[in-house]
């Protein structure tokens, strides 16, 4: 949560998130104010075979506690899932 000051002003160069081959599960809030959901999925659009869970009215922040039940499915899913591969 306090990750912001490993950033610096250099222009990026490059994404290598087509190189990621741990099977990824991106979960997004839908009206996150600081990366709309659309990042969300470009996210999980770049890396190869990574599934997005959208969390209905969720904001920039952990899963709030009426969005557990399909947060930790979701993750339950993907974890046994990525057990088995």
């Amino acid at each position: 949560m306090t990750n912001h000051f490993v950033l610096d002003d250099d222009t990026p160069t490059g994404s290598r998130l087509d190189q990621i081959t741990a099977p990824t599960l991106v979960l997004h809030g839908t009206t996150d104010p600081m990366f709309p959901l659309e990042h969300g999925r470009a996210l999980a659009a770049e890396i190869p075979g990574a599934r997005l869970i959208p969390l209905p009215g969720a904001g920039h922040q952990q899963p709030p506690r009426d969005l557990w039940d399909l947060a930790i499915a979701a993750i339950v899913d993907h974890t046994e899932k990525a057990d088995t591969r």
